[in-house]
């Protein structure tokens, strides 16, 4: 017959009580993220908007009057863009000694370029969370832009022998 004394049982019941408290608060802390349709913020421009622009057709004055004057110009005005933020969702994390809780932010521009007659020639979106930022892209898609204008042939000139 084993015998087995009180002391002996008491620690084994704490340490399996312990092991349980911990465990139970390693799984109930944790985070979670809820996204939402976009919502919020100042000077946004609805895709709606921009979709009623016609290329070639939508003059740089009309876009003013309906976006109203952009955030940043390029290029004697040839680009311009409007940014803004919204919230596409909310955050939260907590654990045994507290939490937080925020909105998750999406960082928007809107690019456009125009033709030399003052007419949207190209429009693009711009959007960043977490990675490359927007401000990046836009830049990048500007140097492109540029790059693929089509040159002028040089003037042929008779040379006469």
């Amino acid at each position: 017959m084993i015998l087995v004394s009180k002391k002996n049982t008491i620690i084994n019941n704490k340490l399996i009580i312990g092991i349980f408290f911990l465990l139970a608060g390693i799984s109930l802390s944790g985070c979670v993220i809820i996204p939402t349709p976009a919502h919020g913020g100042k000077g946004v421009v609805s895709a709606e908007v921009v979709q009623s622009f016609i290329l070639g057709k939508t003059t740089r004055a009309e876009v003013l009057l309906q976006l109203g004057s952009p955030n940043y110009r390029f290029d004697q005005d040839r680009f311009i863009a409007y940014d803004w933020t919204q919230i596409v969702g909310y955050w939260g994390a907590g654990g045994q000694g507290g939490g937080d809780a925020g909105g998750i932010k999406d960082y928007r521009i809107l690019c456009m370029e125009f033709s030399q007659d003052n007419r949207l020639k190209k429009y693009k979106f711009f959007s960043q969370r977490w990675f490359k930022g927007a401000a990046e892209l836009m830049y990048e898609w500007i140097q492109e832009q540029k790059q693929n204008e089509p040159t002028l042939p040089e003037p042929i000139t008779n040379k006469s022998t």
